[in-house]
């Protein structure tokens, strides 16, 4: 998909930004190499809705239902949240907008990035 091709771009990755792609269901189907340096995680542990995992408890329940939201409404995804870096340990605060995919009328998913604003604590 246009994932693949945008992130072999020299612009992508210099920026502190880690790119994914999520399918219609907002299900994701890739990330790029920063996306798994900030969120600490691997592609297993990303893939289909396993990113959901990676959230802050107290952040999970309200990301998700914005999540679905804008699926269902196939519109722009804008928030920032906290996660859980995975091999650290700490509590990370990102930055996160999703455009959506469209192709001759079709919405196929999600192009996103994700970028770290602040580590918070160690938990």
């Amino acid at each position: 998909m246009l994932f693949r091709s945008v992130s072999q771009s020299r612009y992508i990755g210099n920026d502190g930004i880690g790119l994914f792609e999520a399918n219609s269901e907002g299900e994701c189907v890739h990330a790029s190499p920063k996306y798994y340096e900030i969120t600490g995680s691997t592609e297993q542990d990303v893939t289909g809705n396993g990113w959901i995992n990676l959230l802050d408890e107290k952040d999970r329940d309200r990301v998700y239902h914005e999540w679905s939201a804008c699926i269902a409404q196939k519109r722009p995804f804008i928030m920032e949240y906290n996660i859980i870096n995975r091999k650290t340990n700490e509590k990370i605060s990102v930055s996160c907008y999703a455009k959506p995919l469209v192709e001759q009328g079709k919405f196929l998913g999600y192009i996103g990035g994700l970028r770290r604003l602040s580590c918070l604590s160690a938990t």
